[in-house]
C-alpha cells in the first residue's frame, strides 16, 4: 500500500481517542520524540492504531493495516451506500444524520472484523508468549472497542 502524510490525518480521523492506552501489567508501549522530546512517552489510542496500522520497523513492528484493507475489500459496496444515503437524503426519506449514522456503522463493523480475523503476518514467538495469544492486534481489546464513528457538524449543518 501506497504511504502518504495525507493517508494519517485521514486515518485519525476515523478514531476517536479515548486517552492514554492502558496495558496490561509490565508493557508499557510508547514513542519516543513526542512533541519533539528525546524521551519516550506513553501513547494514545489512535497513536497505537497509526503504528499498527502503518507499521514502526524501528520498533520492530510490522504493517498490519485493519483500516485501510478494510476500506479497500469495501470500496464498491461503501460507494453504492454513499449514492443510495444521498439519493434518500434528497428525496426526503431519511435525514442526513440517520444517512450517516448508518454508514458510519458499516465503517466501525468492517474495521473491528478486520481486527477480528486476525492480519498477517503472525506474532513473534516472544510477542506469543507475553501476549498469551498468537492473535495479532489484539492484546487487551482495547484497540478494537475504541474504534467509533461520531458526526462532527459544521457552520452550515
Amino acid at each position: 500500500m501506497k504511504k502518504n502524510s495525507g493517508e494519517t490525518a485521514v486515518f485519525a480521523g476515523y478514531l476517536r481517542s479515548s486517552g492514554e492506552y492502558k496495558p496490561k501489567a509490565g508493557h508499557q508501549p510508547s514513542l519516543p520524540g513526542l512533541g519533539g522530546s528525546t524521551e519516550a512517552a506513553p501513547i494514545t489510542m489512535a497513536q497505537l492504531a497509526a503504528v499498527h496500522e502503518f507499521g514502526s520497523p524501528n520498533q520492530g513492528i510490522p504493517e498490519r493495516s485493519f483500516m485501510r484493507s478494510g476500506m479497500s475489500e469495501i470500496n464498491k459496496q461503501l460507494i453504492r451506500m454513499c449514492k443510495t444515503a444521498s439519493l434518500q437524503v434528497a428525496l426526503g426519506r431519511t435525514d442526513k444524520k440517520k444517512a450517516l449514522g448508518r454508514i458510519g456503522e458499516f465503517l466501525v463493523t468492517t474495521f473491528k472484523n478486520k481486527i477480528q480475523e486476525g492480519i498477517p503476518p503472525p506474532n513473534t514467538p516472544e510477542t506469543i508468549k507475553r501476549k498469551g495469544s498468537s492473535h495479532t492486534l489484539i492484546d487487551t481489546g482495547q484497540l478494537r472497542d475504541t474504534i467509533d464513528w461520531e458526526i462532527k457538524e459544521g457552520k452550515d449543518d
